[in-house]
């Protein structure tokens, strides 16, 4: 049972990317059939597959920070031994983690305000707006996880213990 928990948990930012992205899908599509055929288009449409895709953006930051597939500066790395290379992608994780950490804060902030002042879609009032903005700070503190989770705890553990620290670089077949 813990396991089936862990799993689901460990995938997330794929789910959400896929019943998001499929939903947009449906509903673009849709409204192409409804303006072209019927010349009717459905007012919260448009609003509601931007909204989804706001939060598909901020779950594939997420995503990629666990598959080390941000953008890395590896150049130097090619030139320098195991244990340095290690050295320099942990301070590169570690940046990129502090980056993100204090994005989250910044973005709870705003969403808080908008929450206060209870801002709703035009298009779609029954909505509020801080749906949209909080999506952005789940998805920089997802990051932060990840980045604690696939790259800066593994490889300081590794190198406490005197092992040389498995480095993942993602792989340019993986795009």
């Amino acid at each position: 049972m813990f396991k089936r928990i862990a799993n689901f948990f460990d995938n997330i930012e794929e789910y959400i990317i896929i019943v998001l992205f499929s939903i947009i899908l449906v509903i673009l599509g849709t409204t192409v059939v409804t303006r072209y055929v019927f010349s009717y288009t459905p007012s919260w449409a448009e609003q509601t597959a931007r909204i989804m895709f706001v939060w598909v953006t901020y779950a594939g930051i997420s995503l990629a920070a666990r598959k080390h597939m941000h953008l890395r500066v590896t150049a130097i790395n090619m030139v320098l031994p195991q244990k340095a290379r290690a050295y320099m992608l942990l301070v590169g994780d570690l940046i990129g983690c502090g980056v993100a950490g204090f994005l989250a804060y910044r973005i709870f902030v705003m969403t808080m305000s908008i929450f206060q002042r209870g801002q709703v879609f035009a298009a779609i009032p029954m909505v509020p707006v801080w749906i949209m903005y909080i999506a952005g700070a789940l998805g920089m503190t997802g990051m932060v996880i990840r980045y604690l989770q696939a790259g800066i705890i593994p490889t300081i553990r590794d190198l406490l213990a005197g092992k040389d620290p498995t480095i993942e670089i993602a792989d340019q077949d993986q795009f």
